[in-house]
């Protein structure tokens, strides 16, 4: 799974709305909708139920929220992890 992707699947479970979530990622809707898409082949299973307003997750959906907020918290970290050794001097 690309992170982005998973940028764009929390930013639309957490908005409940395409239109919402494609202004917060910064991109255009079938930007946001190709990206869903994507994420959805992967998966093999729909995330959310198309035609509703505010939108809903489906079961799959529902259950990949948590997991998605805990891989993109660790890839934070590990980014964070690599900026802090920059400053760091080595010698002997």
């Amino acid at each position: 799974m690309e992170l982005r992707h998973m940028r764009h699947f929390l930013a639309l479970a957490e908005e409940r709305s395409i239109t919402g979530a494609a202004k917060r990622e910064l991109i255009v809707q079938s930007g946001l909708s190709n990206s869903l898409q994507a994420l959805e082949r992967e998966l093999g299973t729909p995330l959310y139920v198309r035609g509703t307003r505010p939108v809903r997750l489906t079961a799959a959906g529902e259950a990949l929220v948590a997991a998605v907020r805990r891989a993109l918290a660790s890839a934070a970290q590990a980014a964070q992890a690599v900026h802090q050794t920059r400053d760091v001097l080595i010698g002997t």
